[in-house]
């Protein structure tokens, strides 16, 4: 069988180079690989051509098979009389491995020839052996590790992504290279990466590279979900609706669907979204917890603890359903309920390092709001160790030690607060107050100021 030529016993191969071949009898089998032309005239060159006479041309390739393990190739086409070989001249090549994929592309192609004849397999042996070992030696120390280290560089990152180390998968993610098979895989972690740690902008830009690549629902709600956390509402609709035209039945377009209704403050379609995802997949904790955020906004709170605890039931791991649950058992009036749910919940972020910031604000206002200073105090000290650079928690901690009477420690972390976090209305307003009671009128009045420049006044 023959790959890129004619598959009669004589023919022209279909690269650029018009290389010729003379078939024994057998029909010897040839497989195809394409890669990009990255070494024009091959790697040698002129001086391989003076070296080895009996040589038309040579190419030393690293190639990646289908299983990702490099696979190191040499072609020389030779003429057993000598000179340049014509229609009896032989292409020989020595190989790790025949596991290989055709492919067409525009692009130098590789051919790879299976032959059983003898005296192919003596003249190897006894003539090609020696030199073949000099390219393979000369090889290893050529310009080619690029390759191999982008491609090392990817399946160390897939260890690091599955043991969910970030950081260090994300360097390496970065590190492949557009021509490497695994490229778009690489740009769909790394954009999931971006996305978790809240870079929503680099994410969707490494999500839209994946999709040049290849369209998945996947991808395309990823997508929508960077583009939503940018408030790009109408973009983050069209990539939801792109990725149900792919899978009218893919679950999460329809959750993001959800998320810009409920964004849009237009519950009952929001409701509906959340409904048509969890008819086609009711154990999804996010969808759960969407449709619970949902119901919460829409001041439906008995209902949004049923969604919430739902979620909880499907992944009890969920430290933000845990907050939640919290928020809404306690405007229903259960302090009971609340506080086993944000210890449940601070149990699951210290054992599992799933640190949210926004449960140790929560839990703190909480325990603050029940005059349980010390308990309050605790809490945000906690969160400040594992997130020193929140500056919600060093407001919580500033109101904490203005009702402690700690009015130097107060005004420290209200200071910390606004510079971390920027201008806040709230934060100024309460500096205004420590600093009226601390007795220094002019810093009072100017966060007074700044306090009442910035609060937002509701729309008519």
């Amino acid at each position: 069988m023959l790959h890129g030529g004619d598959s009669g016993s004589r023919g022209v191969l279909a690269n650029d180079k018009g290389l010729e071949w003379a078939s024994e009898r057998g029909n010897p089998t040839i497989f195809v690989r394409t890669v990009p032309r990255r070494f024009p005239g091959g790697i040698f060159g002129q001086q391989a051509n003076r070296n080895f006479p009996h040589c038309w041309k040579r190419s030393l390739l690293l190639l990646h098979n289908r299983s990702d393990s490099p696979c190191l190739c040499v072609r020389i086409n030779y003429n057993p009389n000598g000179g340049i070989p014509g229609p009896s001249g032989r292409t020989v090549f020595l190989m790790k491995s025949l596991n290989f994929e055709s492919e067409q592309e525009d692009s130098h192609s590789i051919f790879f020839i299976r032959d059983s004849c003898e005296r192919t397999r003596q003249y190897l042996r006894g003539v090609m052996l020696p030199r073949i070992l000099i390219f393979l030696m000369v090889g290893l120390v050529l310009p080619v590790t690029p390759l191999w280290t982008s491609d090392s560089d990817f399946l160390a990152a897939e260890r690091l992504y599955r043991a969910k180390e970030f950081s260090q998968a994300e360097q390496l993610y970065s590190k492949v290279e557009t021509n490497n098979a695994n490229f778009a895989v690489a740009q769909l972690r790394l954009g999931t990466i971006y996305y978790l740690t809240g870079r929503p902008a680099q994410a969707e830009k490494c999500f839209s590279i994946c999709l040049r690549y290849k369209g998945t629902p996947e991808a395309y709600c990823l997508l929508a979900g960077a583009q939503f956390n940018q408030g790009k509402l109408n973009l983050a609709t069209n990539s939801a609706q792109q990725a149900l035209r792919l899978n009218p039945k893919f679950a999460n377009a329809y959750t993001v669907l959800g998320m810009v209704h409920t964004a849009e403050k237009d519950f009952s379609h929001a409701q509906a979204d959340y409904g048509e995802a969890l008819k086609l997949n009711d154990n999804d904790s996010d969808t759960w917890f969407m449709l619970g955020r949902a119901l919460f906004l829409h001041d439906d709170f008995t209902a949004a603890a049923r969604a919430f605890e739902r979620a909880l039931k499907v992944n009890p791991q969920s430290v933000r359903s845990y907050e939640n649950l919290a928020r809404t058992k306690d405007i229903l009036g259960d302090p009971k309920g609340t506080e086993t749910c944000y210890e449940e919940g601070l149990h699951v972020s210290r054992t599992q390092n799933l640190f949210d910031p926004h449960l140790y604000v929560a839990y703190g206002e909480f325990l603050l709001k029940l005059n349980r200073l010390a308990d309050s105090q605790r809490v945000a000290e906690e969160g400040l160790r594992t997130a020193p650079r929140d500056a919600e928690l060093h407001y919580e901690l500033s109101k904490v030690n203005f009702r402690m009477n700690h009015l130097k420690e107060a005004a420290q972390e209200g200071e910390t607060a606004l510079s971390l976090g920027g201008p806040d209305y709230r934060v100024d307003f309460l500096l205004a107050q420590i600093y009226t009671a601390m007795g220094n009128p002019q810093e009072a009045s100017k966060h007074a100021s700044r306090a009442a420049e910035a609060v937002p006044y509701p729309e008519h």
